[in-house]
């Protein structure tokens, strides 16, 4: 089960993003858990209030004014800790930017206090990118755990062979896999296949070895069913084999460069 949360390229935490399954409630849960944290912390002065004064000049399509929002980043998986980010914003004729993010970690204290400390900026942003699971990047800020290095972080493309399946597509080595454009998949790539998603560095490769396969090639063939090559963007953790077929951490799909019937 994906037990993970969606994040947008930033690190922020995508609440709106939660599938309809097992794991929904669990997330809500954590998600209504770093609300009340941060709600707290900003009733009790700790944090800046939120707050949104821009308007917008419909005429000139000019802004102006100032806000300030919170964005949380990641939450333990007791819900007893957040990270958070208060993101300051202005408007001018340009539009509106960004003038400051500050970064808290917020802990639930006794039964009703909240404990605010400072989160570096720097870690605390790169630590919710590389994020597997609730609770990652708030043990980065704690100094529990380590920053990935810089290989780990860089962006790679991947490509998969799937099946089409409506505008959702199906790996064709693991039939409970569906792939959506867009939407990235993270899960820890290990170095004994128990982990990861699987990609290849070449488009020809990764047709040339699905139509070397006839387990898999021959018999969906037979099905008159279509398939589609996609082309991924992959991140993270990484182990490489023989064949060119890479194990990593994060991917996901973000075109299709040429299908087949």
């Amino acid at each position: 089960m994906d037990q993970n949360f969606k994040r947008d390229d930033y690190g922020e935490i995508v609440f709106s993003a939660f599938k309809k399954d097992n794991s929904e409630n669990y997330l809500r849960d954590l998600q209504a858990e770093a609300c009340r944290l941060v709600a707290d912390a900003a009733k009790k002065k700790k944090i800046p209030r939120s707050f949104n004064l821009i308007e917008r000049d419909s005429k000139k399509g000019t802004f102006d004014g100032s806000a300030t929002a919170h964005g949380i980043y990641d939450v333990s998986e007791d819900g007893r800790h957040c990270l958070v980010c208060v993101r300051d914003s202005e408007g001018s004729k340009y539009g509106v930017r960004t003038t400051s993010k500050t970064y808290f970690l917020i802990s639930a204290h006794g039964k009703t206090g909240v404990k605010v400390r400072p989160a570096s900026k720097a870690k605390a942003a790169k630590a919710a990118k590389q994020a597997i699971k609730p609770g990652d990047a708030i043990a980065v800020c704690l100094g529990k755990k380590k920053l990935k290095s810089a290989l780990s972080q860089k962006k790679i493309f991947g490509y998969k062979i799937v099946k089409n399946y409506g505008e959702d597509y199906i790996s064709v080595y693991d039939e409970d896999k569906f792939w959506i454009l867009g939407e990235k998949s993270v899960e820890k790539a290990t170095s004994n296949h128990t982990g990861g998603y699987y990609v290849f560095d070449s488009a020809e490769r990764a047709v040339n070895v699905w139509k070397e396969n006839s387990v898999f090639y021959d018999t969906l063939i037979r099905e008159n069913d279509k398939f589609s090559l996609l082309e991924c963007e992959c991140y993270g953790r990484r182990f490489r084999y023989d064949n060119e077929k890479i194990c990593i951490t994060s991917v996901k799909p973000v075109k299709i460069i040429a299908s087949f019937i």
